[in-house]
């Protein structure tokens, strides 16, 4: 199922709207976010939560195209885009083949890229997330140590719209958890890094199957004076 963003499809449509004689426009609308964090030794290392916006303009005419762009949503700002982007049509190269897509008549198959439960929530469950990842990833196996444990998530709203008849708007959000560990035995030592990507908020289930694979390696047994391409020899014990 599809999410349109009616604010940001306006301003789009806004600036298509304004196309002079001759002039083909298409206009990119897009604002959006991430949050980044970092747990080690059950402390948050590093920690980033940033949003931005942005417009972006392409106007083609006589085979010229000329584009801009601006970091903000400000009806001043829009304004200068659009008016920059018609200003770099005479520094295009020509290119009797330069136009806009036209729409083919296929509707796009619903798809679900927009989840809820990630948009609401909030900043110190996914702190309390990263640190519960750590722990359990510590309690698989006391040979077990983690280099870091992390979460990321993104989000962003986008709206599209060209002089040739295309129209569209959506968002989509998603977020992962990952952790590095290494496991010591003696002066053997191996390194897995374990990854879950997911749609909403949740400890990967993956990673005590990670830890195992991990120490099942440190398990094995390598002949003496082995050739370089001998095998391990390991045992199946999980």
């Amino acid at each position: 199922m599809r999410i349109e963003v009616p604010d940001l499809q306006a301003i789009a449509d806004r600036i298509v709207a304004q196309a002079k004689q001759g002039e083909q426009i298409e206009a990119y609308v897009g604002r959006g976010g991430e949050t980044s964090v970092r747990v080690y030794e059950g402390e948050v290392e590093h920690f980033v939560s940033a949003q931005s916006a942005g417009v972006g303009v392409r106007v083609i005419k006589d085979g010229r195209t000329g584009t801009a762009y601006a970091g903000t949503l400000d009806d001043s700002a829009i304004a200068e885009v659009l008016a920059e982007a018609r200003d770099n049509v005479q520094f295009g190269n020509p290119d009797e083949f330069a136009g806009l897509a036209t729409p083919d008549g296929v509707e796009p198959v619903p798809q679900k890229f927009w989840d809820d439960t990630l948009a609401k929530y909030p900043t110190d469950q996914k702190v309390a997330l990263t640190k519960d990842l750590e722990q359990r990833t510590l309690a698989a196996d006391s040979r077990v140590r983690t280099e870091s444990a992390n979460y990321d998530d993104g989000w962003d709203e986008t709206a599209f719209a060209t002089t040739s008849g295309i129209r569209t708007s959506g968002r989509s959000n998603g977020c992962y958890v990952s952790v590095v560990t290494l496991a010591d035995d003696g002066e053997e030592s191996q390194t897995v890094s374990a990854f879950l990507s997911v749609t909403h908020p949740q400890t990967s289930t993956s990673t005590r199957r990670r830890v195992k694979q991990q120490i099942v390696l440190l398990d094995c047994s390598v002949p003496p004076n082995p050739p370089p391409s001998a095998p391990r020899l390991c045992s199946t014990r999980m």
